[in-house]
């Protein structure tokens, strides 16, 4: 903002509070997926690597997004003009800035902090998790004691309308 000639000030920092949960997601978006990978490829480098190649394009898709969205400021005229521009600038290189970091430093720190063989196993986890899940979702839909969680498991047990009910009114010719 300095080298556009502004300072810090209510409108500027108003955009920055606008843009601190889109600047928070990319780090959460880039650490979930490296954890994601660990349990795939063995080693923490080659999950970061994976990881942060799999988040890139979407995370910078997300970004150009946003900055768009306040690309518009940019044609104000007058007074309004000098109100939002300030705050434009001010998201657009908080944007910038945490899609930078988020693909440069959240790795590097990812290889530093992960501790080696961090692979959490998911039995213990599941098990109690897996059960609250079915207790609540069968309170919902009044199938206690069900064995799956999901509907779509539900409907795949259920007999199929054959193909002729399906297409009533084609004829054959």
């Amino acid at each position: 903002l300095f080298a556009c000639g502004y300072s810090l000030n209510l409108m500027t920092l108003g955009g920055l509070a606008l843009a601190v949960g889109i600047l928070v997601d990319e780090a959460t978006v880039e650490v979930e997926n490296i954890h994601s990978q660990i349990p795939r490829f063995g080693t923490i480098a080659e999950a970061v690597i994976r990881g942060n190649a799999d988040t890139a394009v979407p995370r910078f898709l997300a970004m150009l997004c946003v900055l768009s969205v306040f690309l518009s400021a940019a044609f104000l005229k007058g007074p309004a003009l000098a109100l939002f521009l300030p705050m434009a600038l001010a998201v657009g290189f908080a944007m910038i800035a945490s899609y930078i970091l988020s693909s440069t430093l959240v790795p590097v720190l990812s290889i530093w902090l992960i501790p080696k063989g961090h692979f959490h196993s998911d039995e213990k986890h599941n098990s109690a998790y897996g059960s609250l899940i079915r207790l609540i979702t069968g309170m919902r839909t009044g199938r206690f004691n069900s064995d799956s969680v999901h509907p779509q498991e539900h409907a795949s047990k259920r007999p199929k309308p054959s193909f002729k009910n399906r297409c009533a009114g084609s004829k054959k010719r």
